[in-house]
Order: C-alpha cells, then structure tokens, then sequence
C-alpha cells in the first residue's frame, strides 16, 4: 500500500529543520516574495538553500508556494526565483495563479506543480481540468465533500492533498477580498490577509440585533479521530497548516499525526494535551465531516488547557485551585464575562512562600492588573516546559541519518569502501592496490575505527562490514579520502532532482481585434432587468430563473462547483470554461501570462476584483507595450462587492427570511449578508465601489465592455448610475 505523505509548514529555517526532525515526510516553505502567509518570517535564498539541502539529506521533500496573485510588473522576477529554485532542486512549486501554473507548465521540465488551495477546486471537473493545465496534485478546498473526494479518486489519475490540522478560513479560499476592500494596501490573495473573520461582529435582522460575537471565527480543524476515514479515501498527503505559528506548533504536530500515521493504535493522549497548550481556538472535525460544530463565537484566539478554579480575588491576586502543573514563566489567561485577562506568570505564591512550580490540587496566589470572579476559569496558555521538550528538535545534530557500509581491503587489491542509504548506493575505490604491510598491519579493528568517522556529517553507520586479510598497509589519507568521497556522492544523490528549464516565447495565440465600448450589466431581479430592458442595455448577465430573448445574454452560474450547462455563461472557475464563455472577476486575471490563457478560449475577459483603475490603467499600457495590441478586457466599473463566500452558514439557528435583510456590524461599518440559492453564505461591502475613470479615459484603454453589477438597486439608482456609463450616440 502507497504511504500517505504527512507534510507540515515551516515559516522559517529553525521550523524546517524541527519538522524535519520530527519526521515529516514533506516540508513547505516560503520566500519572502509571493507566499500566502506574507507576515510569516519566510526564507532567503540562503536560507532556502541551507532548508533544502537538509531536508533532502533526511529523505525529505520540499515545496516552495507561490502561492498568490501575480501582477505583470512582477513575471520577470517569478521566473528569475523559479529558475534559482529549480538549481537548488526543490520538489514542487504550490501555484495559484493560473498564467503561473501555465508558465511553470511550458518552461520547468520534470518539476511538480500543486494547485493551492486559493485554486478552490471542489470537483472532478475542475480537478481534471487542472490536469489538462499541467498540474501534478490538487490540494483540495476545505470544502470538497467526501463523496466527491472518491469520484475524484475513481476517475482521475492525480494527486490529492487535504489539510488535516490547523487553522481555518470562513471564506472559500481565493473567494476572500475582505482585507483588499476595507483595508486596501492589503489583500489575502496577494499574502496579506488582515483576519477580519476573527473580528467581534453582531448580526443585525433590519435593525434588530439577533446575536453577536466572534461570528465568522472558525475553530481549528483537527482530524486526528478521523484519520482511518481519511486515510481510505486515497488521500496522497495530509496538510499540517501554521506557517504562521510558532515552531513548537509545527513540530509538535508533526510528531501527534507521524505517531499516529505509524501505528493507529498508539496512544497519543499526551501528545494531544501538547498540542493544545501551544495553540488550538478549540477543535472541529471540520467541513469534510460536515461537522455543525465550527465556529467559536466567544474567542478568536488561542485557548490553552484548563488548569485551574479562581476560588478568592482582589485588585492585585488571583487564587487558584490548579488541576494541573503550573510554573513561573508559564502563560494564562482568566475568562471572564466581560473582558478577558492574561499574561505571563512571573511569580507563583504558596501557603505565604514563593515557589517555581505548583501542582494539581494546590491552592496558589499569582499577580494580577484586575479583579476576576470567583468561579472564573483559569487556562494554561503556554506551557513553557514544552519549549525545553521540543528544544532538541531544532539542532541539525539531533536526527543522523543511518547508512549502511561495507569496506573491502586485501592485498595487492584496490580499497573500497560501498555506502547505502534506502535504494541508493555509492562505491568509491582507491587509485592503487593496497600493499603488504611489513610493520604495522592495519586489521579489521582498526579499518572499522577509521571509516566509522562520520561525526563531521549527517551520516552514521547502522552497520559497517569489513572484509579484510589483516595482512594490508592503507595509509590514514587514504582512507580520509575514500570515507569523504563517499560521502560527498550520496549527499550529491540525495540532493538531486532531474530537471530541464525550456526558454519558450511568450506569445499571444490570437490578436482580437479592437471593439467598440459596450456597457454591461449584472442583475439580480426581475426589476432590475426590466428597469435595463427599458434603459436600452443591449447585454444582460443574469440567472437562468430570469431568462429573457429579447437581447444578448449570459448566465451567472455559482462561484464554486460545477454546475453542467449547455449555454453562455460566466465562469467563475475552470470547470466552467466553455465556447463563448466570459471569464468572470473571480477567474483572477492580474497579469499578462493569465490573460493570454484565458484569451483564446473566452469571448472576453473580466479584469480581476484585486485592481483598482491605477492597476487596470499599468495593465494595459504594459500589455500593449510588449504585444501591440489592446487586450479583449471587461472591467467593473460599479460594484456591490462580494467581500467573502462561505459554505458556513451564520443563519443556522435563525429562521432566515429572503424578505429580510440582515447584516453584520463591527465598528461603523455594516456588511450585508445573504443566503445564495446553493445556501452559501454572501458577505457584501459596506461600501459600493464605483471607478474614478471618465468615460473617455475607459474608451482610450480599448476596453470591449464594462460592467455595472447590481444587487438591491431599484430603477432610479440603476438609471443614474448608467448615466455615468451609457455610451451615446
């Protein structure tokens, strides 16, 4: 049976090395451009060539995320990362961006790519048609069912690769613009993602509050109870999320799933307990499961392990009764009804003496800055005797690597010395025979001694076999030489991968030519398509339930899945590209190489959601400037915009109406929030977003059309809008 990989994240050197030590099978890894997790510590080249070398040297694989959205200006610097990437043998790159999973494709021979989970492939059709673009293993939405994983399974010779551990988002992943809108130098596709969905929310029917809370905050997904589940599907890898956390979390994950993975039946109590007092926001089986038990409305942050009752306090102490190991230099935090306290423990007083460590069923006194209620709950939020536990992990010497070796030395023969590691195999021999000693014979003993120096490398010799006559002069220089030479060819073996970088041409496969201007738009009713009918729109996007022949259409299908169809639509992702197809907003298009995929295979393309005018405007000046031609582009120049997508429901404890409107409010900013017709959950800008650009300035970037998306207007605000936009006669 094929091993299931388990691979964990590494934000830094120190992290690869732990998780590598703990026995991952697989490590990712960033640099500290174009990643996912911009705010993690991420690699140099330096760095990445050091993580690499070690890890392959432990058997171990790495892949590299590049893993957002590539804008035009930054291509030549992509391709200059992967060509040194590729010279250090990296395993796999982890690709969202569809132009640069097309690039990798054509240029990077014999390397893997993975498409990121910001892909959002939830189907078989869109895996397949991952496939067809070149990728190698799809790690799946959160959100994949597992009746589809094993259509998946039964129909496609492909890689598949699920999260099993750590956080997760309320968003469908790459279906998430909250940070880009309402903070707008920051984008969670482009690595900067500010975590709005572990704000502090209500949720308001009209005006009405229903609830409040930390209502888009998910717990952490933790697999553990359902690993032989999982495991029968056929899953290729199993994804430790927590780039982001700290380098405990990584390897102490790493060793509760490897643990597991080894022998289901061992008990890993301890290890759990381990893991949840470095990190966990409670846990969840999560979506897969289709779990109800998701959210955490009461906190967003860590939760640590219950280790204590307050039993007494005043402004300055707390005292506790501990069920658990408390000692100084430990995290807490005191749960209250109204504001939480916490901090680090810089003394612990028992029975009026000052102590380092206290125990379950003692009763002990530590500072305070508030008052806290008797009966508050008291958690351990770091344990600080796991960072001397986990300390060894992050030393290089801790895990050497066994060999085996077999040395052979007789007279008038050459030495040779043969190393093996797994289904690798080295031998070196000596230039000359080896000769007869006259004083001082070099017996088995002492050739044992020699080649078994190996402390100077990540070697160690499992076993090492000597065959020798005991009758053979070798000087000591020989020896050094051999055992060095050895060595230097497997770490060669070891690090080595086998591939071709191909230096195609970048160019268009078609040159369309240039349209006139129209003005389209996207309606949400029936009024609102009459209210367009009427104001003389010749091109309507709208749903099947609203189908009207009185002018050209397209049809908005759901944002993720596949649905099948036979008619023009709008396609929000790949498994939705067909003749005639418009590539929507959410098939993001950000750079000259997406662009030129899309072209042929669409009647036009929508600019993505991630510009705003400045970005279009460089866009087109750049693409025009290296292929003379104006891009067949669609640009929204009036928005509601959709800020998240979610398969989680915030509704499932309200009779939600359709007649009513309901929205979340932080702060001064009020977000509306709907159900769609598939029941995902629509989170709305509080702001509607409109383009500065003049009509004349839209005419002059040769776009083909632009759009208007409505989503509540009425005839009025549609009317006044399409003033700004209609074009005239």
């Amino acid at each position: 049976m094929k091993k299931t990989e388990l691979l964990s994240p590494a934000g830094d050197l120190e992290t690869l090395i732990g998780v590598v030590n703990a026995k991952a099978d697989a490590v990712y890894v960033a640099y500290k451009d174009f990643g996912a997790r911009a705010s993690a510590n991420n690699f140099t080249k330096e760095e990445l060539i050091q993580g690499v070398r070690y890890a392959h040297l432990h058997n171990v694989k790495v892949f590299v995320t590049i893993n957002t959205l590539i804008f035009s200006k930054e291509v030549e610097k992509v391709i200059e990362l992967c060509d040194f990437l590729i010279s250090i043998h990296v395993d796999a790159f982890i690709v969202q961006d569809i132009g640069i999973i097309d690039l990798i494709h054509k240029r990077y021979l014999g390397v893997e790519i993975h498409a990121s989970t910001q892909v959002n492939a939830t189907t078989l059709e869109e895996v397949i048609k991952l496939k067809e673009l070149g990728v190698t293993r799809v790690i799946l939405g959160r959100e994949t069912s597992i009746e589809e994983i094993k259509r998946i399974k039964e129909n496609l010779d492909i890689q598949l690769e699920i999260f099993i551990q750590g956080a997760l988002c309320f968003s469908y992943s790459g279906n998430c613009y909250f940070s880009r809108f309402v903070i707008s130098d920051r984008s969670g596709n482009r690595g900067s993602c500010a975590q709005f969905c572990r704000r502090e929310y209500r949720l308001l029917e009209e005006k009405n509050e229903i609830k409040s809370g930390f209502l888009l905050s998910m717990k952490d997904l933790f697999s553990l109870s359902r690993l032989d589940e999982i495991l029968s599907l056929g899953i290729d890898s199993l994804k430790i999320e927590g780039r982001l956390r700290r380098k405990e979390y990584a390897v102490s994950a790493t060793i509760l799933y490897r643990k597991k993975l080894d022998d289901m039946k061992t008990d890993v109590v301890a290890e759990i307990n381990n893991l949840k007092g470095i990190f966990n926001r409670e846990f969840t089986d999560g979506i897969l499961f289709k779990s109800k038990d998701l959210i955490n409305e009461n906190r967003p942050n860590h939760q640590g392990i219950k280790i204590g009752t307050v039993v007494r306090s005043d402004k300055n102490r707390a005292y506790i009764k501990l069920t658990g190991t408390l000692r100084v230099n430990d995290g807490y935090r005191i749960l209250s009804d109204t504001k939480d306290i916490g901090d680090s423990i810089s003394r612990i007083i028992k029975d009026s003496l000052l102590v380092k460590i206290a125990y379950a069923g003692d009763i002990v006194a530590i500072d305070i800055k508030d008052e806290v209620r008797v009966g508050s709950s008291v958690l351990l939020t770091k344990d600080s005797s796991l960072d001397l536990l986990y300390s060894e992990y992050f030393e290089e010497k801790y895990n050497h690597i066994p060999i085996q070796g077999m040395v052979v030395c007789f007279v008038n023969k050459k030495l040779s010395y043969e190393i093996s590691y797994k289904n690798i195999k080295v031998k070196v021999e000596s230039l000359l025979p080896v000769s007869l000693a006259i004083n001082k014979k070099l017996d088995s003993t002492l050739l044992y001694s020699q080649f078994d120096k190996l402390g100077g490398t990540h070697f160690y010799h499992e076993k090492l076999k000597i065959n020798t006559d005991n009758n053979s002069f070798v000087p000591l220089s020989m020896i050094n030489e051999l055992r060095r030479n050895a060595i230097s060819e497997l770490e060669e073996l070891l690090l080595k991968r086998d591939f071709k970088i191909i230096d195609y041409p970048i160019t268009p496969d078609i040159k369309p030519l240039k349209k006139e201007m129209k003005v389209v738009v996207s309606v949400k009713s029936k009024e609102q398509l009459d209210a367009c009918l009427e104001l003389g729109i010749k091109e309507i996007y709208l749903d099947k339930s609203l189908d009207t022949k009185e002018i050209k259409t397209h049809y908005l299908v759901q944002r993720v899945g596949f649905t099948s169809f036979k008619d023009k639509v709008v396609a929000n992702n790949i498994s939705q590209l067909g003749s005639n197809t418009i590539i929507s907003e959410y098939l993001p298009v950000t750079n000259y190489l997406t662009y030129l995929y899309f072209e042929p295979i669409s009647e036009r393309v929508t600019i993505s959601r991630e510009f705003e005018d400045k970005d279009l405007e460089i866009f087109v000046r750049d693409f025009v400037s290296r292929f003379s031609y104006y891009p067949n582009l669609e640009y929204i120049v009036y928005d509601n915009i959709t800020l998240m997508v979610s398969k989680v429901s915030i509704f499932d404890d309200i009779n939600y109406s359709k007649e009513k409107k309901y929205y979340l409010e932080s702060g001064i900013d009020k977000y509306q929030v709907l159900l769609d017709k598939d029941s995902n959950t629509l989170i709305y800008s509080s702001k509607k977003r409109e383009s500065n650009l003049s009509l004349d300035s839209l005419k002059n970037l040769g776009l083909s059309s632009i759009r208007i998306n409505l989503l509540d207007e009425k005839k009025e605000d549609i009317k006044r809008i399409l003033n700004k936009y209609i074009v005239k006669d």
